[in-house]
């Protein structure tokens, strides 16, 4: 649970990012894997700050179903 939580720092997102980089460079990981985890980033920092603001409400969920014709 720690480390879950550590890597959400900013110091666990520059270790991880720069781990990434690194494994990219010598083959580890496919090439564009560094740029999707900075894209992801940018959106988990964005998301972060749409919740301080309160722009996000709760999701609800609605099952709904169309009432059948009485008259077919």
């Amino acid at each position: 649970m720690v480390l879950q939580c550590w890597r959400m720092t900013t110091f666990g997102k520059f270790v991880t990012q720069n781990a990434v980089r690194v494994f990219e460079k010598v083959g580890m990981v496919p090439k564009g894997t560094h740029d999707v985890g900075e894209a992801l980033k940018t959106a988990a920092d964005a998301l972060v700050d749409g919740g301080r603001d309160k722009l996000f409400t709760p999701m609800m969920l609605f099952v709904c179903r169309k009432p059948e014709d009485p008259h077919a």
